[in-house]
Order: structure tokens, then sequence, then C-alpha cells
């Protein structure tokens, strides 16, 4: 996602460098320079929103300035919404209160990533796409950090699930039934992560294609292995 969104603002940064060269030799020598045009791009992928439908569909990206200063929080108090007006009018970023505040003095903060996903997948996520390291209370507590990864334990008659449990002061994690303490989850989780791939190839635009079968194939095995209460 962060390469096809800075390969569509270079493109739109080309365009605009070829429009200003032929308006002023001085500022295009200045767009048209490669640290330049880097730094520009970057900022706009870190800094830009991802616009949506009504049913969370991206449709591209926009700039809202005002609402670019605000933080991250894996708790997060607001949610960005959109709202649209007339045709062929950008659409406006809407900010909302999505839970109780404190007190006056709690800052106001969205979320950059998805917040049910575990911490270790939300800290890799931000580290990525917006290079800081979340220091928030949920990433910070790893003791408390036994997150439901979806996966069914594999023992027959156990309707128990996988936890991923983290060793506080390493960087070791075990994943065990929440039930009866199994703990042998590589299969499961390898037939998981295969079958989840295949779904995302058939959603993508990489050809060829999966067939029907193998896209009904890997529903089923994941069904079988994923509770169906968790994204992870």
């Amino acid at each position: 996602e962060f390469l096809k969104s800075t390969a569509a603002v270079a493109k739109c940064m080309a365009i605009c460098s070829e429009f200003v060269q032929s308006a002023s030799h001085n500022i295009a020598s200045q767009v048209l320079d490669t640290n330049y045009l880097e730094a520009a791009v970057s900022k706009i992928s870190t800094n830009s929103f991802t616009i949506c439908d009504g049913e969370g569909a991206s449709l591209g990206i926009g700039l809202y300035p005002s609402a670019a200063v605000v933080n991250h929080s894996c708790s997060p108090n607001l949610v960005q919404t959109f709202q649209y007006g007339s045709e062929g009018m950008p659409p406006s970023l809407l900010l909302t209160v999505c839970r109780s505040i404190a007190n006056s003095g709690e800052e106001l903060c969205i979320a950059y990533t998805d917040t049910t996903a575990p911490a270790d997948i939300r800290i890799d996520a931000l580290r990525k796409g917006y290079k800081f390291a979340c220091t928030c209370h949920r990433c910070e507590d790893l003791a408390s950090n036994d997150v439901a990864f979806g996966i069914r334990c594999p023992r027959e008659g156990c309707k128990g699930r996988g936890r991923k449990q983290v060793e506080v002061g390493a960087n070791l994690s075990t994943i065990i039934c929440d039930s009866c303490g199994h703990a042998d989850f590589a299969s499961c989780i390898k037939r998981r992560d295969d079958s989840f791939a295949i779904v995302q190839r058939f959603q993508s635009e990489k050809e060829p294609k999966p067939t029907l079968d193998r896209m009904k194939a890997a529903y089923s095995a994941m069904k079988e292995y994923c509770t169906m209460d968790s994204w992870f």
C-alpha cells in the first residue's frame, strides 16, 4: 500500500513539475530536485488520510493539514470519517469522539493502524509505516499482552483458542491453548496463513487467480482452524 501511494504521489508531482517548469525555471529546478521530491513524497505518504466510502472501501488519499497533526493512540478517543457534499467537491474529514474522555487534559488522538491487532503487529505496522515506536499503555504493558490470535485449539474436544504469551524482559513468545494448555500450534498457523494467502491473492490484481475450488478449500480451512470472532 505504501508503494502504491508513493507511486501515485510521485506521478502527480511529476505532472506538477512539468507545469511549473513551463512557468518558472527557478521553481522548477527546486521541484525537480531528487531530494526535494523524496522528502515531499515521504511527507505526503505519512500525513495523508485514506479516503473511504460508506462501506470502508478505499477511494484514494487526501491531505487535511489540521487533522494531520493529531497523534496516534492504540486507545484512541477520536475516529475519522468522511462527509461527501456536492458532486465534484472533495470530501470533508470529520473527527468524532468515540469514547468517554477522562478529563479536560486528555490528548485527542486517532488510530493510525488497526487497534484490534496484537501489540507486536501494531508496533511493526507503525514502525514500517510511520517510523516511530508506539509507547502507549497498551503497547508498553507486555505482561498483559495475552492476545487471542484467532487459532482454535487442535485437540479434539477442546474449545479453547491459542493465546500468545509474552515473556517479560525477553523477545520470546509462545502460543498456548487458554483452556487445556496445548502448545503445538505450528501446523494450525501454517494452514491458516496459507489459506489467507490464497484469499488475498484472489482479492489482489495478481494473476493467475486461484480457482473457486481453491477458494472454497481456503475458506473451509480458515473456518476449521480459526475462531470466527477474531481478525487474527
